[in-house]
């Protein structure tokens, strides 16, 4: 997994965007000086998420909704983490090359691990079914 975006212009802080949240003053333009703003508008959009799933009887993925906004007011570097980065690399590796990550059967693998490999297996499913929708959507256009 790569650690660079490619270069955008919310790389580097401090940086002004505009929220992808509507509020009672309209989509505000923001300063973004750290992290922390960043998730401060991310908590916004699942909020904001939650309560249209609510007030419209809807199931919008709250996920989904935030990684198809980041764009527009941040870099993904942002929000990475390298500790998940580190697993979801140990999970494609373990994957690829059929190798636990970490010595014995599946009794004796830490409980965390387990947990991260379902989490990111049926994430990863989930991806590839949309991926699998959408160009079948396509192909029947």
């Amino acid at each position: 997994m790569s650690d660079s975006c490619g270069g955008c212009d919310y790389c580097n802080f401090p940086y002004e965007a505009q929220s992808p949240v509507r509020t009672e003053n309209g989509y505000e333009i923001r300063e973004f000086e750290s992290e922390n703003d960043v998730w401060a508008v991310i908590d916004l959009i699942a909020q904001e998420t939650i309560d249209l799933n609510n007030k419209q009887n809807k199931s919008f993925d709250i996920n989904k909704s935030i990684i198809s906004q980041i764009p527009f007011f941040a870099c993904f570097n942002h929000i990475r983490d390298k500790k998940y980065l580190k697993l979801l690399n140990q999970y494609v590796y373990c994957i690829e090359t059929g190798t636990p990550a970490y010595g014995g059967s599946y009794g004796e693998q830490p409980a965390r691990w387990v947990q991260y490999f379902f989490l990111i297996k049926n994430s990863l499913a989930k991806k590839e079914e949309q991926l699998r929708s959408k160009m079948k959507d396509k192909a029947n256009g």
